[in-house]
């Protein structure tokens, strides 16, 4: 829960496009039992989004291996 006008800050990394993403998504089910629940294959930025957060600064990176990482902010209405 995030109360009205609290600021949500995050990092993650998150699905990649195309056929690396597609390979996260086979890879998932498996990762997450390894991983204490862990889904490299999620869409934070836009989850954030279509639940009604308004974003701030979001900073786009790659882990080694080519993995992509979101970082920032978001607040509630």
């Amino acid at each position: 829960m995030l109360r009205p006008g609290g600021c949500l800050r995050f990092i993650e990394h998150v699905r990649a496009e195309g056929l690396p993403g597609m390979l996260l998504d086979l890879a998932t089910p498996v990762w997450r039992r390894m991983a204490a629940g862990c889904h490299p294959n999620r869409r934070t930025v836009q989850a954030i989004e279509e639940a009604g957060l308004t974003l701030g600064i979001v900073e786009e990176q790659r882990l080694p291996g080519g993995l992509p990482l979101v970082a920032g902010t978001a607040r509630a209405p």
